[in-house]
C-alpha cells in the first residue's frame, strides 16, 4: 500500500478532505441535508446561490441524498454547508446526525 503523500496543487483540490472524509467516503443523507439547510434558516434557492448549484440539484440532493447527485456536486454542497457551521455526524445506533458550529456574538 505505501504511505500516504499529501497532494499539491491542483490534485489537492480535486482530492480535498470534506468533513475529515476523503472524498467519495462520506456522502451525506437526505435527511441530514433538509436539516442543515433548515438549521442555517436557508431557502433552497439561498443555498443554491452559495453553492453556484441548480435549485433542482439541491433539492434532489434533499429528497435522494448527496449519493444520488455527482460527487462533484456532493463535495461541493457539503463544504459549502460546512463552512457555514455544519458538522455533518456518522450514523449511529441513532441514526445521522449534525452539529451546528455556536454563532459568533
Amino acid at each position: 500500500m505505501g504511505i500516504f503523500r499529501p497532494r499539491k496543487g491542483v490534485l489537492a483540490r480535486r482530492f480535498a478532505m470534506v468533513n475529515n472524509y476523503p472524498h467519495g467516503q462520506f456522502l451525506p443523507s437526505a435527511v441530514q441535508l433538509v436539516a442543515a439547510r433548515a438549521g442555517l434558516g436557508l431557502s433552497v434557492q439561498a443555498l443554491a446561490d452559495r453553492t453556484r448549484l441548480g435549485v433542482n440539484t439541491i433539492r434532489r440532493a434533499e429528497a435522494g441524498g448527496a449519493q444520488v447527485i455527482t460527487p462533484a456536486n456532493a463535495e461541493r454542497l457539503v463544504a459549502v454547508l460546512s463552512d457555514l457551521g455544519v458538522t455533518f455526524l456518522e450514523p449511529d445506533a441513532d441514526g445521522p446526525g449534525l452539529r451546528f458550529a455556536p454563532k459568533a456574538n
